[in-house]
């Protein structure tokens, strides 16, 4: 094994990929394979910072802590469970001090279409017209205020596609807003890009 050898912390809530297992290998590099369900944070009282972390997979007839030293680098490929996996993450990368090219607060903004959208936006990038609100009966105000129909729906989390729908006619939008403020979905409405090949923005 190579003196450059590294060990990587893969944190998957499923079976790492193929790809990235062969990446590290045929490098030479060793990795442990920890799903952030199977795992106890610990935060200690101390004020030197003795926080640990610990395996508590069903497999174990008791709870194995996993040393930061023992670990170059966090490779985070976080599927379900966002809330907890980001915990995890965090608990790694902040007090632990392990190195991540990825952040919790980078994932959780990741997941959230309209977080997003208001972190792009308060960095001076421009982002497609948006309105957004919990529960409002001003439905036309809202559609107005994008340019009017057709506009697009996006439903807060969800990738590739999923959760987006386009708002084509007054009597669909209001069918469809409606129905998902009644089920308490959060949606947040876009203007429409008629070409978002040439918009960078306008996927976002």
């Amino acid at each position: 094994m190579s003196s450059n050898s590294l060990n990587f912390l893969v944190l998957a809530t499923g079976t790492p990929s193929r790809h990235l297992i062969d990446a590290i290998t045929k490098r030479e590099h060793t990795f442990e394979h920890h799903n952030p369900d199977d795992l106890y944070l610990f935060v200690s009282e101390s004020e030197s910072g003795y926080d640990r972390i610990y395996n508590g997979s069903a497999t174990l007839e008791s709870p194995v802590r996993l040393k930061a030293k023992s670990y170059d680098a966090v490779i985070s490929r976080i599927g379900g469970g966002l809330v907890h996996g980001a915990s995890i993450l965090r608990h790694l990368t902040d007090n632990l001090d392990i190195y991540c090219a990825q952040d919790a607060d980078g994932l959780e903004t990741a997941s959230n279409k309209l977080k997003t959208t208001q972190r792009l936006s308060a960095r001076g990038l421009r982002v497609p017209l948006t309105t957004y609100a919990s529960n409002p009966v001003h439905i036309d105000f809202l559609i107005n205020k994008v340019g009017g129909l057709p506009a697009i729906g996006k439903l807060l989390n969800g990738s590739q596609g999923v959760g987006v729908f386009i708002l084509e006619t007054p009597q669909a939008a209001n069918t469809a807003l409606e129905s998902l403020y009644r089920l308490k979905a959060n949606v947040k409405i876009q203007k429409f890009v008629k070409k978002p090949a040439q918009r960078i923005y306008a996927l976002l």
